[in-house]
Protein backbone atom coordinates (compact mmCIF):
# COMPACT_ATOMS: atom_id res chain seq x y z
CA UNK A 1 0.00 0.00 0.00
CA UNK A 2 1.64 3.29 -0.96
CA UNK A 3 0.42 6.31 0.90
CA UNK A 4 0.37 9.80 -1.04
CA UNK A 5 0.45 13.18 0.58
CA UNK A 6 -0.72 16.28 -1.63
CA UNK A 7 0.35 19.83 -0.06
CA UNK A 8 -1.71 22.32 -1.60
CA UNK A 9 -0.16 26.33 -1.13
CA UNK A 10 -1.92 29.32 -2.84
CA UNK A 11 -1.62 32.37 -0.61
CA UNK A 12 -3.58 35.46 -1.40
CA UNK A 13 -1.31 37.87 -2.68
CA UNK A 14 -0.37 34.99 -5.31
CA UNK A 15 -1.55 33.98 -8.54
CA UNK A 16 -4.44 31.83 -8.36
CA UNK A 17 -4.09 28.10 -9.26
CA UNK A 18 -6.32 25.61 -9.92
CA UNK A 19 -4.88 23.15 -7.22
CA UNK A 20 -8.88 21.76 -7.02
CA UNK A 21 -8.56 20.65 -9.94
CA UNK A 22 -5.34 19.65 -10.09
CA UNK A 23 -6.07 16.82 -6.68
CA UNK A 24 -9.33 15.74 -8.97
CA UNK A 25 -7.28 14.46 -11.30
CA UNK A 26 -5.12 12.93 -9.39
CA UNK A 27 -7.99 11.37 -7.68
CA UNK A 28 -9.73 9.98 -10.58
CA UNK A 29 -5.85 8.57 -12.38
CA UNK A 30 -5.95 6.39 -9.13
CA UNK A 31 -9.63 5.56 -8.67
CA UNK A 32 -9.42 4.40 -12.78
CA UNK A 33 -6.54 2.13 -12.33
CA UNK A 34 -7.04 -1.94 -11.90
CA UNK A 35 -4.57 -1.45 -8.85
CA UNK A 36 -6.15 1.19 -7.02
CA UNK A 37 -6.59 -0.29 -4.00
CA UNK A 38 -2.65 -0.01 -3.51
CA UNK A 39 -2.97 3.75 -3.19
CA UNK A 40 -4.42 5.83 -0.15
CA UNK A 41 -4.37 10.03 -0.75
CA UNK A 42 -4.03 12.30 2.14
CA UNK A 43 -4.60 15.76 1.61
CA UNK A 44 -3.68 19.29 3.55
CA UNK A 45 -4.48 22.41 2.37
CA UNK A 46 -3.01 26.01 2.94
CA UNK A 47 -0.02 24.59 4.26
CA UNK A 48 2.56 26.57 6.76
CA UNK A 49 5.34 24.96 7.35
CA UNK A 50 4.61 23.31 10.84
CA UNK A 51 1.70 22.11 8.46
CA UNK A 52 4.09 20.08 6.70
CA UNK A 53 6.22 18.39 9.31
CA UNK A 54 2.90 17.54 11.00
CA UNK A 55 1.35 15.78 7.81
CA UNK A 56 4.32 13.92 7.45
CA UNK A 57 4.80 12.58 10.82
CA UNK A 58 0.61 11.91 11.31
CA UNK A 59 0.77 10.20 7.51
CA UNK A 60 4.12 8.63 7.19
CA UNK A 61 3.45 8.71 3.33
CA UNK A 62 5.75 7.06 0.28
CA UNK A 63 5.24 10.23 -1.60
CA UNK A 64 4.86 13.72 -0.86
CA UNK A 65 3.00 15.89 -3.50
CA UNK A 66 3.57 19.84 -3.42
CA UNK A 67 1.22 22.06 -5.48
CA UNK A 68 1.57 26.07 -5.46
CA UNK A 69 4.22 28.48 -6.24
CA UNK A 70 8.11 28.37 -6.02
CA UNK A 71 10.56 31.57 -6.13
CA UNK A 72 13.21 29.41 -7.62
CA UNK A 73 16.72 29.44 -5.50
CA UNK A 74 14.43 31.75 -2.73
CA UNK A 75 12.62 28.63 -1.83
CA UNK A 76 9.02 27.24 -2.42
CA UNK A 77 5.91 29.91 -1.25
CA UNK A 78 3.90 28.47 1.56
CA UNK A 79 1.37 30.18 4.05
CA UNK A 80 2.08 31.84 7.52
CA UNK A 81 -0.12 32.37 10.47
CA UNK A 82 -1.95 35.41 8.69
CA UNK A 83 -2.57 33.43 5.03
CA UNK A 84 0.31 35.86 3.39
CA UNK A 85 3.24 34.05 1.83
CA UNK A 86 6.21 32.45 3.62
CA UNK A 87 9.77 31.09 1.41
CA UNK A 88 10.89 27.68 2.94
CA UNK A 89 14.26 26.96 1.77
CA UNK A 90 15.39 23.70 0.22
CA UNK A 91 18.01 22.94 2.83
CA UNK A 92 15.00 23.40 4.97
CA UNK A 93 13.02 20.89 3.64
CA UNK A 94 16.01 18.48 2.78
CA UNK A 95 16.91 18.47 6.54
CA UNK A 96 13.20 17.52 7.77
CA UNK A 97 13.29 15.00 4.92
CA UNK A 98 16.61 13.67 6.45
CA UNK A 99 14.73 13.05 10.08
CA UNK A 100 13.44 10.07 9.06
CA UNK A 101 15.11 6.94 9.20
CA UNK A 102 13.99 5.44 5.62
CA UNK A 103 13.77 7.51 2.93
CA UNK A 104 10.48 8.52 1.11
CA UNK A 105 10.08 7.27 -1.85
CA UNK A 106 9.24 10.63 -3.81
CA UNK A 107 8.94 13.74 -3.50
CA UNK A 108 7.43 16.02 -6.42
CA UNK A 109 7.29 19.81 -6.36
CA UNK A 110 4.78 20.89 -8.67
CA UNK A 111 5.76 24.83 -8.71
CA UNK A 112 8.08 26.44 -11.07
CA UNK A 113 11.85 26.64 -10.79
CA UNK A 114 11.85 24.24 -8.01
CA UNK A 115 14.52 22.42 -9.26
CA UNK A 116 16.72 24.19 -6.76
CA UNK A 117 15.00 22.58 -3.84
CA UNK A 118 14.70 19.46 -5.57
CA UNK A 119 18.12 19.66 -5.97
CA UNK A 120 18.73 19.77 -1.89
CA UNK A 121 15.88 17.01 -1.14
CA UNK A 122 17.47 14.38 -3.08
CA UNK A 123 19.86 13.93 -0.58
CA UNK A 124 17.65 12.67 1.78
CA UNK A 125 14.46 11.09 -0.78
CA UNK A 126 14.78 8.92 -3.23
CA UNK A 127 13.47 10.53 -6.49
CA UNK A 128 12.50 14.13 -6.27
CA UNK A 129 11.01 15.67 -9.32
CA UNK A 130 11.25 19.35 -9.92
CA UNK A 131 10.90 22.27 -12.58
CA UNK A 132 13.62 23.86 -14.12
CA UNK A 133 11.23 26.88 -15.50
CA UNK A 134 8.06 28.44 -15.28
CA UNK A 135 5.00 25.63 -15.45
CA UNK A 136 1.74 27.19 -16.98
CA UNK A 137 -0.94 25.61 -14.24
CA UNK A 138 -2.62 23.48 -17.13
CA UNK A 139 0.80 22.33 -17.53
CA UNK A 140 1.35 21.67 -13.85
CA UNK A 141 -2.16 19.68 -13.91
CA UNK A 142 -1.47 17.59 -17.10
CA UNK A 143 1.61 16.39 -15.58
CA UNK A 144 -0.14 15.55 -12.78
CA UNK A 145 -1.98 13.15 -14.40
CA UNK A 146 0.27 11.85 -16.26
CA UNK A 147 2.44 10.76 -13.50
CA UNK A 148 0.24 9.15 -11.45
CA UNK A 149 -1.82 7.64 -14.43
CA UNK A 150 1.74 5.69 -14.76
CA UNK A 151 2.00 5.19 -10.91
CA UNK A 152 -0.99 3.43 -10.33
CA UNK A 153 -0.45 1.47 -13.75
CA UNK A 154 2.73 0.17 -13.56
CA UNK A 155 3.29 -3.06 -14.02
CA UNK A 156 7.14 -4.47 -14.15
CA UNK A 157 6.96 -6.64 -16.39
CA UNK A 158 5.16 -4.76 -18.84
CA UNK A 159 6.64 -1.05 -18.02
CA UNK A 160 10.26 -0.08 -18.01
CA UNK A 161 12.33 1.43 -14.79
CA UNK A 162 11.49 1.80 -11.57
CA UNK A 163 7.94 2.79 -10.69
CA UNK A 164 8.70 6.31 -10.35
CA UNK A 165 11.21 6.73 -13.68
CA UNK A 166 8.30 5.10 -15.22
CA UNK A 167 5.34 7.68 -14.18
CA UNK A 168 7.18 10.32 -15.03
CA UNK A 169 8.49 9.66 -18.34
CA UNK A 170 4.80 9.26 -18.90
CA UNK A 171 4.15 12.05 -17.29
CA UNK A 172 6.51 13.94 -19.57
CA UNK A 173 5.32 12.16 -22.61
CA UNK A 174 1.61 13.60 -21.73
CA UNK A 175 3.02 17.02 -21.59
CA UNK A 176 4.92 15.49 -25.10
CA UNK A 177 1.26 14.72 -26.55
CA UNK A 178 -0.63 18.33 -25.34
CA UNK A 179 0.19 21.99 -27.11
CA UNK A 180 2.10 22.72 -24.02
CA UNK A 181 5.38 24.05 -25.08
CA UNK A 182 8.61 22.95 -22.95
CA UNK A 183 7.68 19.25 -22.18
CA UNK A 184 11.49 18.96 -20.64
CA UNK A 185 10.60 21.64 -17.53
CA UNK A 186 9.90 18.29 -15.36
CA UNK A 187 13.24 16.96 -14.10
CA UNK A 188 13.69 14.00 -12.18
CA UNK A 189 16.99 14.36 -9.66
CA UNK A 190 18.06 10.66 -7.94
CA UNK A 191 19.26 10.30 -5.01
CA UNK A 192 23.10 9.42 -5.59
CA UNK A 193 23.28 5.99 -3.42
CA UNK A 194 20.79 5.11 -6.19
CA UNK A 195 22.94 5.97 -8.53
CA UNK A 196 25.76 4.08 -7.08
CA UNK A 197 23.74 0.80 -6.50
CA UNK A 198 22.33 1.65 -10.50
CA UNK A 199 26.63 1.82 -11.51
CA UNK A 200 27.24 -1.70 -9.18
CA UNK A 201 24.26 -3.10 -10.88
CA UNK A 202 25.68 -2.36 -14.39
CA UNK A 203 28.63 -3.93 -13.32
CA UNK A 204 27.53 -7.30 -12.16
CA UNK A 205 24.91 -7.44 -15.43
CA UNK A 206 28.01 -7.31 -17.36
CA UNK A 207 30.13 -9.89 -15.56
CA UNK A 208 27.24 -12.16 -15.36
CA UNK A 209 27.11 -12.40 -19.33
CA UNK A 210 30.12 -14.37 -19.24
CA UNK A 211 32.57 -15.79 -16.56
CA UNK A 212 36.09 -15.36 -18.71
CA UNK A 213 38.63 -12.98 -17.41
CA UNK A 214 37.34 -10.08 -20.66
CA UNK A 215 33.94 -10.55 -19.62
CA UNK A 216 33.97 -6.63 -19.43
CA UNK A 217 35.13 -5.10 -22.80
CA UNK A 218 38.47 -3.61 -21.70
CA UNK A 219 38.98 -1.14 -22.09
CA UNK A 220 35.19 0.31 -20.97
CA UNK A 221 32.96 -0.09 -23.79
CA UNK A 222 31.23 3.60 -24.99
CA UNK A 223 27.94 2.72 -24.21
CA UNK A 224 29.01 1.68 -20.28
CA UNK A 225 30.77 5.15 -20.66
CA UNK A 226 28.43 7.09 -21.29
CA UNK A 227 26.32 5.19 -18.66
CA UNK A 228 29.25 6.45 -16.29
CA UNK A 229 28.93 9.87 -17.88
CA UNK A 230 25.38 10.29 -17.90
CA UNK A 231 23.46 13.71 -16.88
CA UNK A 232 21.94 12.07 -13.66
CA UNK A 233 25.35 11.95 -12.39
CA UNK A 234 26.22 15.44 -13.27
CA UNK A 235 22.77 16.37 -12.42
CA UNK A 236 23.20 15.07 -8.60
CA UNK A 237 26.68 16.36 -8.27
CA UNK A 238 24.96 19.87 -8.74
CA UNK A 239 22.47 18.97 -5.84
CA UNK A 240 25.02 17.80 -3.83
CA UNK A 241 27.19 20.51 -4.06
CA UNK A 242 29.90 17.96 -5.19
CA UNK A 243 29.34 15.00 -2.96
CA UNK A 244 28.02 13.15 -5.85
CA UNK A 245 30.90 13.25 -7.88
CA UNK A 246 32.78 11.78 -5.46
CA UNK A 247 30.01 9.23 -5.93
CA UNK A 248 30.50 8.96 -9.30
CA UNK A 249 34.34 8.86 -8.51
CA UNK A 250 33.67 5.96 -5.99
CA UNK A 251 32.32 3.82 -8.92
CA UNK A 252 34.93 4.60 -12.05
CA UNK A 253 37.63 3.79 -9.09
CA UNK A 254 36.45 0.41 -7.79
CA UNK A 255 34.93 -0.79 -11.72
CA UNK A 256 38.36 0.23 -13.10
CA UNK A 257 40.32 -1.76 -9.79
CA UNK A 258 38.27 -5.00 -10.70
CA UNK A 259 39.54 -4.08 -14.38
CA UNK A 260 42.91 -4.12 -13.47
CA UNK A 261 42.93 -7.17 -11.66
CA UNK A 262 40.91 -9.32 -14.10
CA UNK A 263 43.86 -7.67 -16.94
CA UNK A 264 47.08 -8.37 -14.73
CA UNK A 265 45.81 -11.76 -13.91
CA UNK A 266 45.26 -12.48 -17.15
CA UNK A 267 48.39 -11.71 -18.35
CA UNK A 268 50.28 -12.61 -14.85
CA UNK A 269 51.45 -9.17 -14.27
CA UNK A 270 51.21 -6.59 -11.60
CA UNK A 271 47.58 -5.04 -10.93
CA UNK A 272 48.98 -1.43 -10.30
CA UNK A 273 50.58 -1.46 -14.11
CA UNK A 274 47.42 -1.91 -15.59
CA UNK A 275 45.00 -0.13 -13.21
CA UNK A 276 47.58 2.95 -14.55
CA UNK A 277 46.50 2.32 -18.61
CA UNK A 278 42.99 2.41 -17.03
CA UNK A 279 42.88 5.81 -15.21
Amino acid sequence: MKKILFLAANPSQTARLGLDREVREIEDALRRSKYRDNFILEQRWAVRPRDIRRALLDCQPDIVHFSGHGAGKHGLILEDETGKEQLVSGDALAGLFGLFSQPRECVILNACYSSFQAEAIAQNVDYVVGMDDSIADDAAIAFAVGFYDGLAGYHPEFCAGSPIEFAFSMARNALQFSPIPNYQTPHLTKNPKIILEEWRAIHVFHEAKTSRHDAIPFPFEPSFQEKLKSHHVHKAAKASGGKAIQVEQAVLEELASIHAYKAAKAAKEEPIRFYSQIK
